[in-house]
């Protein structure tokens, strides 16, 4: 019996991304309650690689070892959410069986030590700002050293999407991590309108977000500027789509063009 759906979108223009896209994220956007695990250290575990979030009433499962989506209908999913949560219940058969297979393509794990727990992350999206996109002067005039640098961030970034998504996420957690912490989004936004002005000489119009946003990240590497990539996912219609926020501020993203998504990842 088919416990789940497998969803890959096709790829597609840069306002949606390919099935590779929306994978990531150790977040849960929804009221579920989050039970912590104490009673044991063995049950049902996301691996360390698998994602979740809520769409609704349905459960979304991302796993980046895979390279794909996982949902489940409503039933399902509230079944399989609250044996992920709680180690203690003894699921139905149909609940088990599920876990299983989910077992068996390495999206859970049965210890702790190797996956993690569930985690609410509220998604606050009514705070958001939208970085400003300067007019055309002498400051973000196009130069060769703005190419250079977007040709080594477009090779990076296709080189990074090439051996797997999961090495594109990884990239991005430990560049974070190693950036300079300042906020003057004055410059930023010089940065980002100089990245779009020499855009058009290097990437194609129809490039699918992910390999956008993740060029772009790389780019603002070369500054130190940290940024998270998000993944936010909607089902009816299916979209998913991706966008480097630093804090607050939206990269090159619009609000009205993440307002239907549902989070499942903040790397």
């Amino acid at each position: 019996m088919n416990v789940f759906a497998r969803l890959r979108p096709k790829r597609c223009a840069s306002s949606s991304i390919q099935a590779a896209a929306a994978k990531c994220g150790r977040f849960w956007i929804s009221e579920y309650p989050a039970i912590a695990m104490t009673q044991s250290s063995f049950g049902h575990f996301l691996a360390a690689d698998s994602f979740a979030c809520w769409c609704g009433d349905q459960l979304v499962i991302l796993c980046l070892s895979n390279d794909e989506y996982l949902t489940f209908s409503p039933a399902m999913s509230a079944g399989i959410a609250e044996a992920i949560a709680d180690p203690s219940i003894s699921p139905p058969p149909d609940i088990r069986d599920s876990l299983i297979a989910l077992k068996a393509r390495g999206v859970l794990v049965s210890d702790c030590r190797k996956g993690k727990l569930l985690e609410i992350v509220p998604s606050t999206k009514q705070n958001l700002r939208e970085l400003p996109d300067l007019s055309f002067d002498e400051q973000t005039s196009i130069n060769f050293i703005d190419l250079i640098r977007l040709v080594w961030a477009y090779c990076i970034a296709r080189f990074l999407l090439a051996l797997g998504i999961r090495y594109a996420v990884a990239s991005v957690k430990n560049v974070r991590a190693n950036s300079i912490n300042w906020n003057d989004y004055n410059q930023l936004a010089l940065i980002v309108t100089k990245f779009k002005r020499v855009q058009p000489f290097v990437m194609k119009q129809s490039e699918n977000c992910l390999l956008r946003a993740l060029t772009l990240q790389k780019f603002l590497v070369m500054y130190k500027i940290g940024v998270n990539w998000n993944f936010g996912i909607q089902l009816e219609p299916f979209r998913a789509h991706c966008w480097l926020q630093r804090e607050d501020m939206l990269i090159d993203e619009s609000i009205e063009g993440i307002s239907a998504l549902s989070i499942i990842m903040k790397s």
